[in-house]
């Protein structure tokens, strides 16, 4: 439940955070017409990831044996290389992802435009999370949804207090947190998911399988962090 909670409040406060930021900056640029269009898009994202992921969870659950074990390690590994993805484009795009949203919006100025940039980038939220959910379909459904409800309400609530009452808190960190977070869940799941591939059971082989996961994933996300360490010792 732990590790569902921190995924969900982690993919629900991207998908709240951009469109908050797409509000917003279309109230104060004085496009109020266009609002509508950004929420359409972003309804129509989450509904698309409830269907998507409840289908995949309704097969994942018929599916018994066998190929429940293989399809339960596949999607830890692809969850793994998802969280790759992620912490990349912290380092990439968290710096300036104000900056990043409101060029967006200012390349896609129509109604088509703004539906298609909300509504993409919740699916893309909202897919990540599904699949997140799967890899971790081994925990009891009431702890997935528990998880899950628990990290979504605790994201928006704090994408409301930042856009509603102008609360300040530092986002970069909030992202830099979280990704300390994912790193280590994506290692479990690396692990977890060669072994079951394999069908082995030796401990310590999955500790090594954790640490050729996290070891360089670590030095991917402090990469910054280390290059100003070494400048001040050279």
């Amino acid at each position: 439940m732990i590790s569902t909670f921190f995924l969900s409040f982690r993919e629900v406060f991207e998908a709240a955070l951009l469109v908050g930021i797409v509000v917003t900056y279309l109230v104060r640029s004085g496009k109020n017409n266009l609002v509508k269009f950004a929420l359409s898009g972003t309804f129509a994202g989450l509904i698309s990831s409830l269907v998507i992921g409840l289908v995949g969870y309704q097969q994942m659950k018929a599916s018994e044996g066998e190929a429940r074990e293989i399809f339960e390690a596949i999607m830890k590994l692809i969850a793994a290389a998802l969280i790759l993805y992620v912490i990349v484009w912290i380092e990439k795009q968290n710096r300036n992802i104000s900056k990043n949203i409101k060029e967006a919006v200012d390349n896609r100025g129509t109604g088509i435009g703004l539906f298609s940039l909300a509504f993409v980038s919740v699916l893309r939220e909202g897919m990540e999370l599904v699949i997140f959910i799967l890899a971790n379909s081994e925990v009891h459904s009431s702890g997935l949804i528990v998880g899950i409800l628990l990290g979504s309400v605790g994201a928006i609530g704090l994408t409301f207090a930042i856009f509603k009452f102008a609360v300040k808190v530092n986002i970069k960190m909030i992202f830099r947190l979280l990704g300390l977070v994912l790193i280590i869940i994506g290692a479990e799941m690396f692990g977890e998911g060669l072994m079951e591939i394999l069908k082995m059971e030796v401990e310590l082989l999955e500790f090594l399988f954790l640490g050729v996961y996290m070891i360089p994933m670590f030095l991917i996300f402090f990469k910054e962090d280390l290059k100003e360490l070494f400048a001040k010792f050279s």
